[in-house]
This record gives structure tokens, C-alpha cells and sequence, in this order.
């Protein structure tokens, strides 16, 4: 179901920072009147987790703990989580398989798709897929509590549309993350994947100048919106 509520029209950025410890990243958002600390567990344990929790009030995101146990999020969010819980998400393109329908009807075969629609799959940290449907799972967890979600993707033209129907179902709680060899252009992930939230690379590809730009081309966006 599609969240009615507006796309935000303002672009935030954050940038990562120093790491708290080897499993533990931190990202900073890069505004002046919201230079929060996000903490990234990618590939720890869930009692790392619950530790990490218990140590700080920073929010939390988590990766493949959550991904391995579907109840983890909705546990933490019940105690000292709660309103902190975050996940961390590694997407890939929904692999399809193709095979021969013998079984619908007696008169005729088809071949049919493992999938029916485009869509991104959930990676584990090593890169291996899940199979369970990016949307489909970020549903889950914001329903057992997870209020935020940090998505690794470097969206390519034919991801555009799934990343703009995202960011309409989820409105003001996905970051999108490209990753750390990405160098292209982001005004299409603004542009026609929606995306207000990015976690930049640190690969001195994106000075102030251009999130000025960025800037510029959201704002332009929201005044034809605001035409139509």
C-alpha cells in the first residue's frame, strides 16, 4: 500500500564517519540542525546488537541479523530499542527463472517466470542472495518497529521505478547508500527514483558543489509539482 504523505521536498545529506568499532559504522547527516550519528551493524549477531543497543542512544541500524532472524526487530523495538531500530539493506536485482508450465491447463503449455514484476532482492553481507523481495521485507520490519532504513544500491537506469515506488510506500524513512567505487551521476536517483536522503561515498566525487546542484534540482521539481 502506497503512504499518501508527501515526498519530502528538501535533499539530506549524510557522509560516513569514523567507525565506532570494526563491525560498527557511523554515518553523520551534514546539516547544520540535524547533525545526528546513525550506527551500521552490516553482518554482526544479534546479541552485538542488543549490546551496541544497550551501550549508547545513538540509532541503530542492522543488517544481516535482521535479515537471518525475522523476530529480532520486533524483540528490540520492545525495550531499549524502541523508536531507535533501523535496518540496513544490501539489494540486488530480483534474479528470474524461466520454466515450462505443464500443470495450468490440460490444452497448452506456457513458460513461465520465477518472478512477475521487476523488483530488488535482499544480498547477506557476502553478496548471496535471499530471494526475499527488498519491499516485501522493509514492510515487515517497519510494521515490528524498525522506523528507518539504510538501502546499498547503485541504481542504474532500470532501477529507477522501483526505487521511486519505494520512496512513495516509505516516505521519509529510506537512505539510499551508493556504493564505495560509484561515481556517477545522482540527479537521476533524485530526479526520477525520488530518492531525499543519501549516504555519500568517501571517494571525493560529490564536493558541496555538488549537493548544491542536487539541491537545486529538487526544489525545481517541487515547484512544477506545485504548478500541476
Amino acid at each position: 500500500m502506497i503512504d499518501e504523505k508527501p515526498q519530502a521536498e528538501t535533499l539530506i545529506f549524510a557522509q560516513w564517519a569514523d567507525a565506532r568499532a570494526e563491525d560498527l559504522h557511523c554515518f553523520r547527516c551534514l546539516e547544520p540542525a540535524d547533525a545526528a550519528i546513525f550506527q551500521v551493524l552490516p553482518n554482526a549477531e544479534a546479541a552485538r546488537a542488543e549490546a551496541v543497543l544497550a551501550e549508547n542512544t545513538s540509532p541503530l541500524l542492522i543488517g544481516d541479523a535482521a535479515v537471518a532472524d525475522g523476530t529480532l526487530i520486533g524483540r528490540l523495538a520492545q525495550g531499549a530499542g524502541a523508536g531507535r531500530l533501523g535496518v540496513y539493506v544490501r539489494a540486488g536485482r530480483m534474479p528470474v527463472s524461466w520454466s515450462l508450465d505443464t500443470t495450468s491447463n490440460a490444452d497448452f503449455r506456457c513458460v513461465t517466470p520465477s518472478w512477475c514484476k521487476p523488483g530488488w532482492e535482499v544480498l547477506r553481507a557476502d553478496g548471496r542472495g535471499t530471494g526475499t523481495d527488498v519491499a516485501w521485507w522493509l514492510q515487515e520490519m517497519f510494521s515490528a518497529g524498525a522506523v528507518r532504513a539504510l538501502i546499498q544500491k547503485d541504481i542504474e537506469d532500470e532501477d529507477l521505478d522501483m526505487c521511486a515506488t519505494l520512496n512513495l510506500q516509505f516516505p521519509g524513512k529510506l537512505w539510499f547508500e551508493p556504493s564505495a567505487g560509484f561515481s556517477g551521476d545522482l540527479e537521476p536517483w533524485v530526479r526520477y527514483g525520488k530518492v531525499r536522503q543519501l549516504v555519500l561515498p568517501d571517494n571525493g566525487k560529490y564536493p558541496e558543489a555538488e549537493h548544491e546542484r542536487l539541491r537545486t534540482v529538487v526544489a525545481a521539481l517541487a515547484k512544477e509539482e506545485d504548478v500541476v
